[in-house]
């Protein structure tokens, strides 16, 4: 698929060979044990699902991480439906099932996949920030929490942040589109795409291609067989593919949220520590203890946020 940006796959290289070109380790990536992790993935928040919605559990900072494991669900079945799908059916070509997957249904399910995943990471990521930033109200401003943490602002705040990322997503959509192959030529180069033989622009000798018969006759048959994926004139643009690809997701994805996570975490660890040292002369109540554990669990999946998003940020200025 001729798309020039494509953030549902990587972009480095294996031996010199580039690895989002390499179906063989993108199905072993992406097919293979990206599902097995995420099938883990899905089981712990279908565990957390039930926690969390049980009716007893109305606290604020509950709302918050309903919203944390709904949007990570959301994350974890749009990229195995983005990568592990299309990283299994490009492997058999051959196959008339899988060849129409790859060349007519993916192409459409490019798109808004990629919009969907992108706006639940956005979401994702300002909630954590958000509910770091309501751990630190409760904790270290507690005269200041009755008047921030209540319902109505916890509902309007994640509503704001569900508009901001799909609002800021919207580029997306407009990034890339799908055509009819134009010629025979550009339809039989993607409909045997996987053989490098076949990538030439001109037309390939029938010799040099198995089943290249197959794929002509569908395609001067129904063009609608033969689709391409393919960078609109946004997608092409400095702004979009420099400046709104890549730093301005860093920045607003990556280094943003992470500053406001690390810097506010050292602050509540710092001001657990000293409650901890001043209720060790006093016996604390039920709910000053419900509200230590709450934010040592928060505390905890800032920390894991962290350790899983950095990795993306070195990608980011080192490929």
């Amino acid at each position: 698929m001729p798309v020039s940006e494509l953030n549902l796959q990587v972009n480095i290289s294996v031996g010199g060979v580039p690895f989002k070109q390499d179906k063989h380790l993108m199905f072993i990536f992406w097919g293979i044990i990206l599902p097995v992790i995420g099938s883990f993935g899905l089981i712990g928040n279908m565990l957390n699902i039930i926690v969390l919605f049980r009716r007893e559990m109305k606290s604020t900072t509950v709302y918050f991480l309903r919203t944390l494991v709904l949007t990570d669900t959301g994350i974890i079945v749009g990229c195995i439906l983005g990568l592990s799908s299309i990283s299994i059916t490009q492997l058999h070509p051959d196959n008339p099932a899988m060849n129409y997957y790859t060349h007519v249904i993916y192409p459409h399910m490019y798109t808004p996949i990629n919009f969907i995943v992108m706006a639940l990471q956005f979401t994702n990521v300002w909630v954590t920030v958000a509910v770091t930033i309501e751990r630190y109200i409760a904790i270290c401003h507690p005269f200041s929490a009755d008047f921030v943490r209540n319902k109505r602002n916890t509902f309007i705040l994640i509503g704001c942040i569900c508009v901001i990322a799909i609002a800021y997503n919207i580029p997306r959509c407009f990034a890339t589109k799908v055509t009819e192959c134009d010629n025979r030529t550009e339809c039989v180069t993607s409909c045997v795409g996987n053989r490098s033989e076949c990538r030439s622009g001109a037309m390939p000798n029938v010799t040099e291609c198995d089943n290249i018969t197959d794929c002509i006759t569908p395609c001067d048959d129904n063009k609608r067989y033969c689709l391409s994926l393919v960078t609109t004139d946004l997608g092409r643009t400095e702004g979009y593919e420099q400046y709104y690809s890549v730093y301005a997701y860093m920045v607003v994805i990556y280094i943003v949220p992470l500053v406001i996570l690390i810097i506010l975490n050292i602050l509540l660890i710092i001001e657990l520590m000293r409650m901890r040292k001043r209720r060790s002369a006093t016996f604390p109540s039920p709910n000053e203890n419900s509200e230590t554990n709450m934010s040592i669990v928060l505390i905890l999946i800032v920390v894991v946020f962290i350790l899983c998003q950095t990795p993306g940020l070195v990608a980011q200025f080192g490929f």
